[in-house]
């Protein structure tokens, strides 16, 4: 659910993206070679792009080739797997896999991208909407308020393409079904003036003017914060939005438990939607970018670093438009390779975005750097795989104190280990799990229980990154050490580990120095 503003600026002047076949404008050159004033310039569309040539003396040179056609994007939206552009003459692009998908021949000055439904505001400010039949690159159109509107998201709601909008000369919001009359019910849009909105599939929020958080479209929706917002943005039940000194304050919106804010860093624009970053991809994330373009991704244990694609004029989920008109995307999702036809953002580890550290590299603790692709990279040092887990000494359950490990904490560690548990309580098993690490470091916990039948996996999955375990996705990742803080995780309430089982252990480096540092381990069943 990317928002759309309407802009105005120097870029929505830029000439045609460039063209791909540099031969196809053979014929201008038959042109007559007319007299001109030494150092005039002219300009000229060639394909998709344009050319410029130069007076020399009195005749006209040769024409230059014509512009690039990676160069000269003013804006992207991004939301899973399809994307969206507008070329500084303002035509839409949309692609999925590097396929382009045909669009309206209208001329934009934003959009707003949601799944497969788009919309575009047109220089007059009005709308023309459209969607992808699922599954096909044809598309129609849909239907669409009137009058002029100066920010739109829109959305796929099962089979209908929805969008709320906000209305230039009253603010007031509208939000529309795919024949483009008003919704009613839950997403009915709220009376009053707004400066900002977002939208999902049955969720919706948005800034009234003043400054408070209005959510809607569920009767158990959390209450926002209270703090004066400029915008909000939401995306699978979550939501930020940013105060009036650009502070991100982020919820749940369908339920409790997780609230907080990011205080040390002031934003001017905040997305959630398509969010992936190269580290993990994790509950609570999103981008923001800062008054100066420069991109800073995070979740609810605070910053993950940034993406390093560059100063930034705008960006949507995990890609944005450089000071070059370039795009660029970052993060370890494979949508991430859904670029622009022609531009190169692939990685030596065949991911989007710059790396930190290159496959064969040497890690601070020992070990190199390997491509992975969850994390993106990996330090190997020969047990960061679950075949490969380090063995420890077996236990039972009657082992009342801790076994403790201790390793090596480096970028991009992860390190396995497996244990055989028997149960000679007779399943009455009470696991329980404590990871320290430094000052400056982050590391997640991840376990899973594997019972001597095979038929039974499980693991404990309080973060949402999923672990690839004898063939099967598990989510597995129960808790997050920070900064020096212990990550404790009690099985006893859970029927994990009842039995006599194997026990993999993981530590997942999430963030830190470039430095070598000890972690701490421990274990009881």
């Amino acid at each position: 659910m990317t928002k759309s503003f309407l802009i105005f600026s120097c870029l929505a002047l830029l000439p045609l993206l460039g063209c791909g076949d540099k031969g196809g404008a053979a014929s201008h050159d038959a042109a007559p070679n007319l007299a001109c004033t030494d150092g005039e310039t002219q300009e000229e569309a060639c394909g998709m792009g344009t050319r410029m040539r130069t007076c020399e003396g009195e005749s006209w040179g040769e024409w230059g080739e014509c512009s690039d056609a990676a160069q000269n994007y003013i804006w992207v939206s991004g939301d899973y797997g399809q994307k969206c552009a507008l070329r500084g003459d303002g035509k839409a692009l949309c692609w999925i896999d590097q396929v382009l998908r045909e669009t309206p021949d209208d001329v934009f000055v934003s959009l707003s991208n949601g799944e497969d439904a788009a919309c575009g505001i047109k220089t007059d400010g009005t709308l023309r909407c459209w969607g992808y039949l699922i599954d096909t690159e044809a598309w129609r159109d849909f239907g669409a308020p009137t009058g002029s509107f100066s920010q739109i998201d829109v959305w796929r709601r099962g089979q209908q393409r929805v969008g709320c909008g906000i209305l230039s000369d009253t603010s007031s919001l509208s939000c529309w079904d795919d024949d483009g009359n008003e919704l009613d019910g839950p997403l009915a849009a709220p009376s009053g003036s707004f400066l900002d909105v977002s939208l999902e599939e049955d969720l919706a929020c948005a800034v009234a003017s003043d400054g408070n958080v209005i959510c809607w479209g569920d009767s158990q929706l959390i209450a926002p914060p209270a703090v004066q917002a400029t915008k909000v943005s939401i995306s699978d039940g979550r939501s930020c939005a940013l105060d009036s000194s650009g502070i991100a304050h982020c919820w749940r919106l369908l339920e409790g438990g997780y609230e907080f804010s990011l205080p040390n860093i002031a934003f001017e624009d905040v997305d959630l939607s398509g969010f992936a970053l190269r580290v993990r991809q994790r509950a609570g994330a999103g981008c923001a970018r800062t008054p100066s373009g420069t991109i800073q991704c995070f979740d609810e244990y605070g910053l993950l670093g940034p993406p390093e694609p560059g100063p930034l004029l705008q960006f949507s989920g995990q890609c944005g438009v450089l000071e070059n008109g370039q795009i660029r995307c970052w993060g370890a999702d494979p949508l991430c390779a859904s670029i622009a036809p022609g531009v190169e953002s692939a990685n030596a580890c065949g991911l989007c975005g710059e790396l930190p550290y290159q496959p064969s590299e040497t890690c601070a603790c020992g070990g190199t750097f390997t491509c992975d692709a969850t994390n993106g990279l990996s330090c190997a040092d020969g047990n960061e795989t679950h075949e490969t887990a380090t063995q420890l000494t077996p236990t039972d359950d009657t082992v009342d104190e801790f076994t403790t490990v201790t390793n090596q904490l480096d970028a991009y560690t992860n390190d396995w280990y497996q244990v055989r548990v028997e149960d000679a309580l007779t399943g009455i098993m009470e696991p329980s799990f404590e990871l320290s690490v430094p000052d400056g470091y982050s590391a997640d916990l991840c376990i899973f229980y594997i019972e001597d039948s095979e038929d039974s996996q499980q693991g404990c999955s309080s973060l949402s990154p999923t672990i690839e375990f004898m063939g099967k996705s598990v989510g597995a990742c129960c808790a997050t050490a920070t900064s020096g803080m212990t990550a404790i995780e009690d099985l006893i309430e859970t029927s994990l580990g009842d039995t006599t089982n194997w026990t993999f252990m993981s530590v997942q480096y999430r963030g830190g120095p470039p430095t070598c540092a000890n972690y701490t381990l421990r274990y009881r069943f």
